[in-house]
Parts: structure tokens; C-alpha cells; sequence
């Protein structure tokens, strides 16, 4: 009997989530992710669990990494709508990398959530987490006076979450980043 062919965890996630990305979950087979990640079926239920599962743990990092690449554009102690500005440069240029893939989580939304309970889950719990992180920047707003007396920072990262999902779809098919920055631009003008 052969040796199990050994292979590098880390890597074969990410060649799995790229895969996901590119296609979808329902698009994306089996023989694809074997394939895509150079690893046999057994080794990849062994060590992922199936696809299922290889999709969560995918979408997990995909947060992570959607987080890293976001939130230190809020950092800081300027203007706190200065600071979402830059959140939003940094969303286009991150939804905007030529191959019109838009968001991971946001593509989830639209796939699995209506009949998968897990997605549905980590997809609400990512949409939550945004918010709340556009929550604490409105409130330092309002805070510093860039907002006025009666504004509700917490239906304003509401209303934050859905430009921000809407510009993840228009990236699907909109390639000039200019055009993306006008809504979120404006967006941001009604704060004022």
C-alpha cells in the first residue's frame, strides 16, 4: 500500500476558496476541488470533512482576510468619516481586482442562504460584525461633531452595510472603480 500523498493544509484552503470564488459552491465539484488542490478524495475528506464543510472553513478565512484587507482603513484618530472614506477606497480596490469575482460572503448571500442555515449564519454574523465596526466609527463621528445632534450612528451603519453591499454587486459587472467610489462618495455626502 502507497504512502498517503502529504500536502500543505494552508495552501490547499487557499486554492479551494479561490476555486469557490471563481464559481460558486453549487458550480464547483468534487473533482474540481481534487483537482484545484492536487489532493486525492480521501485525503480531502480526511482532512476538510467534504465540500460542505472545505466551504465554511473557506468563507471563515475569507472573512478574515476581507476583514484584514478593511477594517485598519478605519484605524485612527483623523476624521471618522475621513476614515470611511478610506474604508470604501479600500472595499473598491479590494472588490476590484480585475476579475469581477465581487465577495466571497456576499456571493453566499445570494447562493446558499435562502435553503443553507449554516450560511445563513456566518454570512448574518459577518453582515453583523460590519455593522458593528461601522457602528463605532459613526458614533466617534457624531462624537467629533461630523455628524449632527440628531443622527443614529446604528441606522447609519445599517444603511453603510447595504451601500457597501451594493457596490460588492455592481463590481460584478462595473470595471471603472471611478463609478463605484461616485456611490460611495455620495453616500457619504448625505452624512454630512
Amino acid at each position: 500500500m502507497g504512502r498517503p500523498r502529504e500536502f500543505d493544509r494552508d495552501h490547499a484552503l487557499e486554492r479551494a476558496l479561490q476555486l469557490f470564488w471563481k464559481q460558486g459552491y453549487g458550480a464547483t465539484s468534487i473533482d474540481q476541488l481534487v483537482s484545484a488542490l492536487g489532493v486525492n478524495r480521501a485525503s480531502l475528506y480526511a482532512t476538510f470533512g467534504g465540500k460542505r464543510e472545505l466551504y465554511q472553513t473557506a468563507l471563515e478565512r475569507y472573512r478574515e482576510s476581507l476583514f484584514a484587507a478593511l477594517l485598519p482603513s478605519l484605524a485612527g484618530e483623523g476624521p471618522a468619516l475621513d476614515a470611511l472614506d478610506r474604508f470604501y477606497d479600500a472595499l473598491i480596490e479590494y472588490v476590484s481586482d480585475g476579475k469581477q469575482r465581487g465577495c466571497l460572503l456576499t456571493q453566499t448571500i445570494g447562493e446558499l442562504c435562502p435553503r443553507d442555515r449554516d450560511a445563513a449564519q456566518l454570512t448574518s454574523d459577518y453582515l453583523a460584525a460590519l455593522e458593528d465596526v461601522l457602528f463605532k466609527t459613526l458614533v466617534r463621528a457624531k462624537q467629533q461633531g461630523e455628524l449632527g445632534a440628531s443622527a443614529h450612528p446604528r441606522a447609519l451603519a445599517r444603511f453603510l452595510v447595504g451601500v457597501a453591499q451594493g457596490v460588492i454587486v455592481v463590481s460584478k459587472t462595473e470595471t471603472d472603480a471611478k463609478r463605484l467610489r461616485d456611490v460611495t462618495r455620495t453616500a457619504l455626502a448625505a452624512l454630512r
